[in-house]
């Protein structure tokens, strides 16, 4: 070239990784198997990591490799391509000596970028003998600049094999990745993908950066950053800690927070349009974007625009792909915006702002939403008035703690009465707090006993006797819950048949209870026929579920399966308590039936909504329902475990009365332990403890335990009576399947005492029972404790093949 053109060496200079760099295995994996392919592209959001990330695998990778920082002054494609190969000159000196007269004609040609490509394509293809990485970082500068991206194109287009391109950046200029995507010719690494995994966050912060801290701190810092390396390293320059320190004190994350904020408040916000800041900030209340509701409530047009714009820069926005065109801040990104907001338009204007966002929730039906920006608005009227006509639908579409924080903001307002009463009551109910519940109940029903506090009437007070006699239930008051349930029943009126299926419910469940099973079969179909009038799908559904409780304890497993798979099926895309109870009886079945995988996958289910609904009474069922299955298939520490868990729960809970069925459980593991005294001392004492409960089922399940304790530890004639006690109690409350497995245990009992005449009609009854209701699952069981016994019954009428 004639006229020589001046470069800065410091943009062809590569970074270096530091000594506090945490290598990542996983990662380098991911650009490894894209070296084959033209070109990698790790586009993620400022401080995620992408040039420490390439450029500790390049130096790793050894090698040629060319870097080059681009700024906002590459817009001119000659300049562009006179960077790249002054970089690659210096691995091959004679790059672009053949075309360096074709260069110096086209340095004012810079509108035939295509050209300029095919000219540095060519000197690759006849100068490099091996391979050379090729990086161009902050690839976002180069957005918009049309030029530059047909170059870029044309490039990717015809690569040469000698050359991979890696494209770093915040953004892309339009390239077609999706083309390159479809052909299978570009790697791709995205922010998500950035993000530090829990176990690498507890490896960078305890090994790279040498800070003392416990896993639950480690997890807690995981949680709050999300793995965003930058905010890990702003951690670690706050964590200034003296000698001896053992976990990180609290004063670190608020000081790292701060260090997060002023990154965001600099290196970000700083760096947007005016107008971009007053939409950042102007969106940042709603913890999900709705384009068209922010247009209405910032009275903006171009709202798609910006959000399309943002998106595409890696501006710490992501599109919600199962919420369509909605779109969520990163969650430290949204608390930074929303200090920022207070900041910057003080507390009477975010108050205002939070005001216009729930009015426009509350006009789309979204009043979960509007709820929590009332509440932010400090607007006590909206809330209260909210409340009363929404309270009770939101707690019944699962909306528990919204219903929750607004009641609580009214109470500390003075605010109170029946109707939070009744709310909170019910929010307590779903969430298996009964004795709060009950409390919150009864205060409601006595509201009208205070001056100037108007009582509960008609329909209303109905609805939370309904509750309150629930309540009563769950917490072993059977009798008063089923005189409240009556009084309900008569308070109701005609006019609300949702609310009078409701009430039929809890009159069926208790009769339920009371095992007057055909008065409560015609109750759930008489409240069946009463949602069904009012419309109420879940409700019609939840009936339905509950029909198959009178077969599930008359032992007929199949039929009660097909009940409660109704709140588990297709048609039912809730998953609130209801459902949490569906997938626990439909574990409880799979465990009866040896199909121990299934019993595990639904009690996954139940579980992730319990822990979802923060349901605590769930929780704990699903903590022994657990046990039974990891004892049932031998994993016995595992079990006591669970039923420690579940034991701390209930006591905590005051459910008290579930205590015995508890205790029955871990008698029988304490047997499978070889603790023989111990399992006799729980099992005798659970059935003394029900007789003087006048509860004829606990008593009999009591009797079946102890004597398969006894038959466990080698006693079969001490196992007899209250084997057969069992069996006579059983036989005359209509279990089919426990009577099962009593007739059993008396036939393995008689088997090992030679009374072959006593163990063949017992044995043969059970088969009978097992042949009707398919108990295989049930024999088998039986028949492994005694190989001698599994033959015999293997000579009888009806036995299971697979004896």
């Amino acid at each position: 070239m004639t006229t020589p053109v001046p470069l800065l060496r410091a943009k062809l200079l590569p970074p270096s990784p530091g000594p506090l760099h945490l290598p990542r295995p996983r990662l380098h994996r991911r650009l490894a198997s894209g070296l084959e392919k033209r070109a990698t592209l790790v586009v993620a959001g400022p401080g995620y990591g992408k040039t420490g990330l390439v450029a500790r695998f390049l130096r790793d990778l050894g090698g040629d490799s060319v870097w080059c920082w681009l700024d906002p002054s590459d817009r001119d494609p000659w300049m562009f391509f006179r960077y790249l190969i002054h970089g690659v000159q210096e691995h091959t000196p004679e790059f672009g000596e053949r075309s360096e007269g074709l260069w110096d004609s086209l340095r004012s040609r810079s509108d035939e970028p295509e050209r300029l490509a095919d000219i540095f394509i060519g000197d690759a293809q006849e100068s490099l003998g091996g391979r050379m990485v090729l990086v161009l970082d902050n690839l976002q500068h180069l957005a918009g600049n049309e030029p530059c991206a047909r170059a870029l194109r044309r490039l990717l287009a015809y690569l040469p094999g000698a050359l991979h391109l890696v494209l770093i950046g915040r953004a892309l200029p339009e390239i077609g990745v999706q083309a390159l995507v479809g052909e299978d010719a570009v790697n791709v690494l995205q922010g998500d993908e950035l993000l530090f995994t829990p176990e690498e966050t507890r490896t960078l912060l305890r090994k790279t950066f040498a800070l003392p801290i416990k896993d639950a701190t480690a997890d807690r810092v995981h949680s709050r950053t999300r793995g965003w390396v930058t905010a890990l390293q702003l951690l670690r320059q706050t964590a200034r800690l003296g000698p001896g320190a053992a976990d990180l004190p609290e004063e670190i994350f608020v000081r790292t927070e701060s260090e997060i904020f002023d990154y965001f408040s600099e290196e970000v916000l700083s760096a947007e349009s005016a107008q971009t800041r007053d939409f950042l900030l102007g969106s940042a209340p709603p913890a999900v974007i709705d384009p068209d509701l922010c247009a209405e409530v910032l009275g903006r047009k171009d709202i798609g625009e910006v959000l399309a714009a943002l998106v595409k820069r890696s501006l710490f926005l992501s599109p919600l792909e199962s919420r369509g065109e909605y779109y969520a801040y990163d969650p430290l990104f949204r608390d930074f915006l929303k200090r920022k907001l207070r900041g910057d338009r003080g507390l009477a204007g975010t108050r205002d702002l939070d005001l216009r966002y729930g009015k426009a929730f509350a006009r789309r039906g979204d009043f979960a939403q509007a709820l929590a920006h009332f509440i932010a608005a400090d607007d006590p009227g909206r809330v209260l008035g909210l409340l009363e006509r929404h309270g009770r639908s939101l707690l019944r579409a699962g909306m528990i703690g919204p219903v929750r924080e607004g009641a609580h903001f009214l109470e500390t307002l003075d605010g109170g009465g029946p109707v939070l009463d009744d709310l909170l009551g019910e929010a307590c109910r779903l969430a298996g707090d009964y004795a709060a519940a009950v409390g919150h109940f009864e205060r409601a029903l006595q509201s009208g006993d205070s001056p100037g506090t108007p009582a509960l009437s008609g329909p209303d007070r109905a609805g939370t006797l309904q509750g309150l006699a629930y309540s009563l239930l769950k917490t072993g008051d059977a009798a008063r819950a089923a005189r409240l349930a009556e009084e309900a029943l008569r308070m109701a009126g005609p006019d609300d048949p949702g609310l009078l299926a409701r009430i039929l419910n809890t009159l069926s469940i208790i009769r339920y209870r009371e095992n007057r099973l055909r008065e409560a079969i015609e109750g759930w179909q008489e409240a069946l026929a009463r949602a069904r009038q009012a419309g109420d799908h879940h409700v019609t559904l939840m009936i339905a579920h509950n029909l198959g409780l009178p077969h599930a304890v008359a032992g007929d497993l199949p039929r009660a399966a097909e009940c409660f798979r109704i709140l588990t099926g297709p048609d039912n895309p809730r998953l609130g308590p209801e459902e949490g109870a569906a997938y626990l009886n439909l574990a409880r079945i799979a465990t009866l039936r040896g199909e121990h995988a299934q019993a595990a996958a639904h009690l996954g289910d139940a579980r992730e909504i319990a822990h979802k609904w923060r349901l605590q009474s769930l929780t704990a069922d699903v903590l022994e329902a657990e046990g039974i299955l990891l004892r049932e298939t031998g994993d016995l520490q595992g079990a006591s475990g669970r039923f420690a868990q579940a034991r701390a729960l209930l006591t905590e809970l005051g459910l008290l009365d579930l205590l015995d069925g508890l205790t029955e459980e871990e008698a029988i593991l304490a047997a499978r332990r070889g603790e023989t005294e111990l399992a006799e001392r729980l099992a005798a004492a659970v059935v003394a403890s029900r007789r003087e409960a006048h509860d004829a089922e606990g008593t009999a399940s009591a009797l079946q335990a102890l004597g398969e304790i006894r038959l466990r530890t080698s006693r079969p004639e001490a196992a007899l009576a209250p084997l057969d006690e069992a069996a006579g109690l059983f036989e005359t409350l209509g279990r089919a399947y426990q009577l099962c497995l009593a007739h059993l245990f008396f036939a393995l009992a008689c088997h090992r005492l030679d009374r072959r005449e006593r163990a063949g009609r017992a044995a043969s009854a059970a088969l009978e029972l097992s042949a009707r209701f398919d108990y295989v699952a049930a024999v088998l069981r039986v028949a492994e404790l005694d190989d001698g016994f599994r033959r015999f019954l293997a000579t009888l009428s009806g036995s299971p093949s697979d004896l």
